[in-house]
Formats: structure tokens, sequence, C-alpha cells
């Protein structure tokens, strides 16, 4: 089992922390919106509300212990970014981020992601094949 922290609970975020849990992972699911903390409360391992873009906010989950973090924040781009780059500096080996362009791609790359995600563009591709 590993464990990973899903950080932006919309659609995407929920589905992947989701995921995860039915695959038998340990799931810690973040959210600043506390109606969206509440909706995956008895889904996940631990789901807590917080602004994942402050550090200390982060190491008291235990972000410095983690095998991977999705950072699944779509609408505020400056969060996203923010909660990336902050991640990297705890520690956390692998993060994975969210982006909605190629712009925004480049950037989260350039600032430490591991791999970034387009969903939408993958989900059209798939579709097309």
């Amino acid at each position: 089992m590993k464990r990973f922290m899903v950080i932006g609970l919309g659609r995407f975020g929920r589905r992947l922390a989701q995921a995860l849990t039915e695959a038998g992972h340990e799931v810690i699911a973040i959210d600043k919106r506390e109606e969206l903390v509440e909706h995956v409360r008895d889904e996940v391992a631990l789901a807590v509300c917080l602004d994942a873009t402050d550090p200390e906010a982060l190491k008291s989950q235990g972000a410095g212990d983690l095998d991977a973090a999705a950072v699944c924040i779509g609408e505020d781009f400056e969060s996203n970014a923010l909660t990336t780059a902050t991640l990297k500096s705890l520690g956390v080996r692998l993060v994975i981020s969210r982006a909605s362009t190629e712009i925004q791609r480049r950037i989260l790359s350039a600032i430490g992601a591991d791999q970034v995600v387009l969903p939408e563009e993958e989900v059209a591709d798939r579709v097309a094949a």
C-alpha cells in the first residue's frame, strides 16, 4: 500500500482519490472548500479542509512522508503552482500536477512537477483513437 495526497477535490481530484482508494492505497484528500471535503470523507483514509499553499498545513498532514501527491486544482492556477512548488520543497518524491493549457504544463514542469497531466486533452485523444 502506498500513501497518496490528493489536493483539489473537484470532479477530477475526487475521482482520482476514489480510484486510488479502490486500488488499496491510503489517500489523504485535501481541499479548502469544506463541502468538497465532506463529500469524500467516507471514501478515503483522511479528508482535511486546509489551504494547500501553506507549507505548515501540509506538513501537519504528513506531506514529507508521502509516496506521491497529486495537485488537482483546476480553477486557480496560482494555487496549483504554489502547492506544486511547496510539495517539492517539502521533499515529496513524486508530484503530479494538473494543467489546463500547454503554457501551464510548461510552468508546472519548470517549478518541479515530476509529471503534468492535461485531463481534457488526454480524454479527447482516447475518444478520438
